[in-house]
């Protein structure tokens, strides 16, 4: 019990989320990795579905695929995955 809370046993290489980050208690991070992978892979087969412009792309790419990246929402792993949000 920590201030009144029961803490839980997590595996040391069962993911978690941290601060948004995909973490495992021995420091790997393939699972970071990989949902950076999927997100950067879902976002490229977007845009190439798209009907945008070059200009429009590139923007894009710059705009939000790349600050999507620096921050990407932990809510969007957890929904793709079925995990609870």
């Amino acid at each position: 019990m920590v201030h009144g809370q029961a803490t839980q046993f997590i595996l040391s290489n069962k993911p978690f989320a941290y601060l948004g980050v995909r973490l495992t208690m021995n420091l790997n991070w393939k699972h970071k990795h990989i949902h950076l992978t999927d997100y950067l892979k879902g976002s490229i087969e977007g845009s190439r579905a798209s009907h945008a412009s070059s200009r429009q792309a590139h923007d894009v790419i710059h705009k939000a695929i790349i600050p999507g990246l620096a921050c990407h929402d932990e809510s969007w792993y957890q929904l793709k995955h079925g995990l609870q949000v």
